[in-house]
């Protein structure tokens, strides 16, 4: 990456090999991939001329991590290999190449990188981290890692958490204010609200509870319409009138 100048708001750079970046600045920037079809393979056909010169193998069976001084791996193009979950004796065993019984032989060290794991096996992406992890006190590269030197090199932005220049931070806070002052004030008020009462409504049913000579004198209108006769009126009316005269129903 080339340096950013003050005036010019993009970064620019140049394209590279992707083995640069790691060579030159020791920052991880992915990895290859060799296929080796036998366990003697990764050690005879390394991509490095003078091969690996410190190797190492984990298993279960090693030395304990814990044990081992900090800084005291030196090396150059260091080898770290894991086993399947058969171990690395079982890819030993399937190398008809190889002549030694035990894989410890095959390394220059053989660490146990989690002691007391509490299962019988540990898969590899799993032990992978765990390794690096846990082997990272123990290094001593012979080419320091120069990347806290790349403070100038590396993309710059406000989500990975990098500082910007203060003259940006200010430019952002004054545009933002500015916005926030354009906005008009909308004034809020608050009217109570005044509900109307409901209208009663009449009792469908009686009462059980009330007296009822006052319900029925509420039930008994004013003025009557009809005529109150007796049984003795309606008995001589009905001996006197015929029997087809049908006006004593009107």
């Amino acid at each position: 990456m080339e340096p950013q100048s003050e005036s010019c708001r993009k970064q620019r750079g140049t394209l590279v090999s992707p083995d640069e970046p790691r060579r030159e600045t020791g920052v991880y920037w992915g990895y290859q991939v060799r296929i080796a079809h036998s366990m003697s393979e990764i050690f005879t056909k390394s991509p490095y001329a003078t091969g690996y010169d410190v190797t190492v193998g984990t298993s279960d069976r090693g030395t304990n991590v814990h044990e081992v001084p900090n800084r005291s791996y030196n090396f150059n193009h260091m080898l770290i290999v894991f086993g399947g979950l058969q171990g690395l004796e079982s890819a030993l065993a399937n190398d008809e190449k190889l002549t030694v019984d035990d894989p410890e032989l095959l390394f220059d060290h053989y660490v146990n990188v989690l002691p007391r794991q509490g299962s019988r096996t540990i898969r590899t992406e799993e032990a992978l981290l765990i390794a690096l992890a846990a082997l990272q006190e123990k290094l001593q590269p012979q080419v320091a890692d120069v990347e806290i030197d790349l403070t100038d090199l590396l993309p710059k932005s406000e989500d990975s958490g990098i500082a910007v220049r203060r003259d940006v931070l200010v430019s952002k806070k004054q545009k933002k204010r500015k916005q926030v002052e354009d906005t008009p004030d909308e004034t809020v008020v608050d009217e109570p609200s005044f509900s109307k009462p409901l209208p009663k409504v009449a009792r469908l049913t009686a009462n059980p509870f009330a007296d009822s000579s006052e319900e029925l004198a509420k039930n008994t209108p004013a003025q009557d319409d009809f005529e109150v006769v007796s049984s003795t009126t309606v008995s001589g009316t009905s001996h006197s009138c015929a029997d087809d005269d049908l006006s004593r129903f009107d």
